[in-house]
Order: structure tokens, then sequence, then C-alpha cells
């Protein structure tokens, strides 16, 4: 579940926390939630890992070798990436606690995908215009952070929220998907490691299902997120609205009249 829903926009951690809920879970796992991030997190690394190996190139050049020309282009690209991060960052720790008591709440993940619905919808009134990376702006990088920051919580999908800013930004379709999918990079990580600080130990017996489900995430994380670029690209990004109507009401239902 986490590998198909991080990546498509209809939101992971809304999903986990329901259906940690129906799995009968008295509370959300702390360090099982951490781990299926991480895998999610290396299928982008495989995924992006040519935009990722040309800015380290380009970084590395620029600290050791002046005289070889640098790729503006992937330099540009990591510095807007950069600049994003700052606002979900900041947004991240100044709310981290507040924001985990929604994590309990199978009511608010299913609100949450309601207003990732309209969101994606909201991604048809894109302008049509095609910014490429040197065109994008520090504001419109920054735009796209806050609203990442806003997307933590349960049920609203942070990739269907960065995408959707950027369409409406006016950046090109394929740049919008590259850009969200690597700020995702800082933000799976940050928030990772944040949580690993109130994990506890774990009894040995319990990493086998864990690791199990952390290959999982792997593997359908990546086929998500090739599915979902392509989706991007040929324009059909807003047909997830439909699910996440679907879902958020079927588990309002559910949880109404269970």
């Amino acid at each position: 579940m986490q590998g198909l829903t991080e990546f498509l926009p209809v939101s992971s951690s809304g999903h986990l926390v329901i259906f940690q809920h129906l799995l009968g879970f008295a509370e959300p796992l702390l360090l099982l939630d951490v781990m299926l991030h991480l895998g999610t997190l290396v299928a982008v690394f495989i995924v992006f890992r040519q935009d990722l190996i040309a800015i380290t190139r380009a970084l590395f050049r620029g600290l050791t070798d002046s005289r070889e020309p640098a790729d503006n282009e992937a330099l540009r690209l990591f510095f807007l990436a950069a600049v994003a991060t700052v606002p979900t960052g900041c947004i991240g720790l100044l709310l981290k606690d507040r924001i985990e008591s929604f994590f309990a709440s199978p009511f608010f993940a299913a609100g949450g995908l309601l207003v990732t619905g309209v969101l994606l919808q909201t991604s048809r009134l894109a302008s049509g215009t095609a910014k490429d990376v040197n065109r994008t702006t520090i504001r419109d990088a920054l735009l796209i952070g806050i609203c990442q920051g806003i997307a933590i919580l349960p049920g609203v999908s942070r990739s269907g929220t960065t995408i959707t800013v950027a369409l409406l930004a006016g950046l090109e379709r394929g740049l919008a998907a590259r850009f969200s999918f690597l700020l995702a990079i800082p933000a799976i990580l940050g928030a990772s490691l944040l949580e690993l600080l109130d994990v506890s130990s774990v009894a040995p017996e319990n990493w086998l299902p864990i690791l199990a489900g952390t290959l999982a995430s792997v593997i359908i994380g990546y086929v998500s997120l090739k599915i979902l670029i392509r989706l991007v690209v040929a324009g059909n990004f807003a047909v997830f609205a439909w699910y996440c109507w679907a879902a958020g009401l079927v588990t309002l239902g559910a949880l109404w009249y269970g």
C-alpha cells in the first residue's frame, strides 16, 4: 500500500492510517512507517538517478575544478529544490507534535482524501505555459515548498499537491513531476529521521515482516512512480481525484456506520 500510494496522488499517509485502523493496530507503528517510506525513497533514487548523478557531478566540479564547465541546468535544479525544502522543513519542525496527533484519526485521513481530490481537479486550470528549469523562479519554488509542508497532513497527497501547484505555476509537465519527486528526497528523509527519534526498541522477530514490507514498497513504488510520470506528461493527472473522493467517502461511511 505504501509503494502504491506514495507516488500516486492519493496520499500514502492517509492510506496507512486507514489500513492500520482496519487491520486492528491499536496505534501507529512508527518504525514500520519509517521503513516503508525509506523503501519508496530508494525507488526515487532509482528512477531519478540520472538527475541525481548530474547534480552530484555539477556540484563536485564546482567545488574541485572551476575550469570545468558546469551543468547549469543541474545546478539550477538543485538550487530550486534547496529553496523549496526550506519552508517544508520549517513547517515540519514547527508543527510536528500537533500533526502527529492527526495520524491516529482515520476520520481526519478520510477528510484529507476529499481535499486531495479537490486539489487534483484544480490542476485542470493550469495555464498551459511550459517553464523550463531556467525560467522557474524562486517564488515558484517557495510556493511549492510551502504546499509540500502543508501536505504533511494525513490524507493530503504530497505528490498531488506539489505537482498541482507546479502545474498552476506554469512548469512544464515533465519538470513538474521531476521537481516534485526530487523534493521528496529531503522531505521523506527528514521526516523519517524525526520519526526514528521516537522509535523504541524492536523485537528481533519483528524485523523480518518489517524488511519484507520495505522491499515491497521499493518494488511497487518504482512501478507506480513510472506510471505517474507518464500520466502527468500525458495530462491525465486529475483522474485520480475520483478515486480520492470515492476512497474518502467510503472510509467515512464505514467509520460512521461501522
